[in-house]
C-alpha cells in the first residue's frame, strides 16, 4: 500500500519487516515471464520499490510492466491468505 502511496521509505520498512515472503519466488517467476527480471537471485521487494519510485509518472511500457507486477503480487498475497 505505501508503496503506491506513494511512501518508498515506509514501504521498504515494512518490506524489511516482513523479511523473505513465502510468495517471492513465484512473483519472481510471474515478473519474469512478463519481462521484468531483477538483478540477484532472489526477488528484492526493496529493489522493487526503487524500480517502481524512478518509474513512477514516466507513463511508459516499463511503467506499466511495473503495474503488472504489482498486480501478479497482490493476486499471490490474495491466494497465500485463502
Amino acid at each position: 500500500m505505501h508503496r503506491r502511496e506513494p511512501d518508498a521509505w515506509n514501504s521498504k520498512y515494512w518490506w524489511k519487516r516482513v523479511g523473505m515472503h513465502p510468495i517471492f519466488p513465484e512473483l519472481a517467476e510471474r515478473a519474469a515471464r512478463l519481462g521484468y527480471v531483477q538483478r540477484g537471485s532472489h526477488w528484492d521487494p526493496l529493489q522493487f520499490v526503487d524500480d517502481v519510485e524512478t518509474s513512477r509518472g514516466n507513463n511508459n511500457d516499463h511503467e506499466r510492466l511495473l503495474e503488472a507486477v504489482q498486480h501478479e503480487e497482490l493476486m499471490l498475497v490474495v491466494l497465500a491468505s485463502c
